[in-house]
């Protein structure tokens, strides 16, 4: 199992390793561990890298130090990543699962999220997705808590806000990573159109009941979507994981432990006729603009967004912060000065996004 997250421009190539387990309703598309958070800081050593000239080079902290911070946070803007290496950890059977809960637990939700991300002395093999689907039938929302614990102990105490809540269902129990992957990865069918969008918060109840209710009302419009799947989902972003970024050399994401204890918020949206995209994207455009502008009047908003989870419409490497896309661009200039992967190669986000 990888010990810590590998994402941007690694993540075409760990994927031949690894698929990360996805939340309810989401697809096993992202190549990381669900079991750490994705702002983990890497512990990768040496890419290889095949640069614009066509030369390749072996990128350590001390040898390219400005492009080995670029890597982290920069996506494909700068090279093909042709190998590297993790540190890696045997990972025995540990404790899953999902627990549904009626909507009527959401105020219990959020209060529990708030207690669990921002607890100081916050377990780190607990692992959390808290999702909310609407079903467009009925009008009405259920909860699903994707829970992990890394070691083999069934309902150990930190989880037990969550556990002790009412449940309409439960799949908890000790198993391996393989066997959980493929419970995950069944919820999410191939072949429908799909939508993510996300933003990040300072960790707070209050801002995630104010979603919630932006999200019900939004979705309104999309109840005669034929077919639509339509989710939100939380994860806690803590301290505990930020502080570590500098130890390892830093990265280019703009987040550190003087952001306070933060969540993510991913919404997932599946349906199958493009004759309603335009009316998806305005819906999920209006959800995030008007959390985010509750956000800032509130003390809640905090610019980063996690670029395997934006649309294409976001600009995620913009929210690392002006200093940290100043140095990113620095070094493509310096390393790409003909800016092949700014301008010749399609895909992905590009520096002035």
């Amino acid at each position: 199992m990888i010990e810590e997250r590998m994402y941007n421009v690694a993540a075409l190539v760990i994927s031949l390793v690894y698929l990360e387990p996805p939340s309810p309703l989401h697809p096993t598309r992202y190549a990381v561990s669900k079991c750490f958070s994705r702002l983990a800081p890497r512990a990768w050593r040496g890419p290889d890298i095949v640069l614009a000239s066509g030369l390749t080079i072996n990128v350590t902290q001390t040898s390219f130090p400005d492009l080995w911070v670029a890597l982290k946070g920069g996506s494909n803007n700068f090279g093909v990543v042709t190998a590297f290496e993790s540190t890696a950890f045997p990972q025995g059977k540990f404790w899953g699962g999902f627990i549904g809960n009626p909507g009527s637990t959401k105020d219990a939700q959020f209060k529990a999220f708030e207690e669990f991300t921002g607890n100081p002395n916050y377990d780190p093999y607990a692992a959390l997705i808290n999702s909310y689907i609407f079903t467009p039938a009925t009008n009405s929302w259920s909860i699903a808590n994707n829970l992990e614990y890394t070691k083999n102990q069934s309902y150990p105490p930190y989880f037990q806000n969550f556990t002790s809540l009412p449940q309409i269902f439960n799949t908890m129990r000790i198993s391996n990573l393989t066997d959980f992957t493929l419970e995950l990865s069944a919820s999410n069918p191939d072949g429908r159109r799909q939508l993510f969008v996300t933003g990040t918060y300072s960790n707070s109840a209050k801002m995630m009941s104010e979603i919630f209710n932006i999200a019900n009302s939004t979705v309104q419009a999309l109840i005669p979507v034929p077919g639509i799947s339509y989710s939100l989902s939380f994860q806690p972003e803590p301290t505990i994981i930020t502080s570590k970024a500098a130890s390892r050399g830093g990265n280019s994401l703009g987040l550190t432990a003087a952001d306070g204890n933060l969540f993510n918020l991913l919404l997932t949206v599946s349906w199958d006729s493009s004759a309603y995209d335009a009316l998806i994207d305005t819906q999920a455009k209006a959800l995030f603009d008007q959390a985010e502008t509750y956000a800032k009047a509130n003390g809640f908003y905090n610019e980063y967004l996690y670029l395997n989870y934006a649309a294409p419409w976001q600009k995620p490497i913009a929210g690392y912060g002006a200093a940290n896309v100043a140095n990113l661009m620095a070094v493509s200039r310096k390393y790409d000065p003909l800016q092949v992967f700014q301008k010749q190669v399609p895909g992905g986000f590009k520096l002035d996004q």
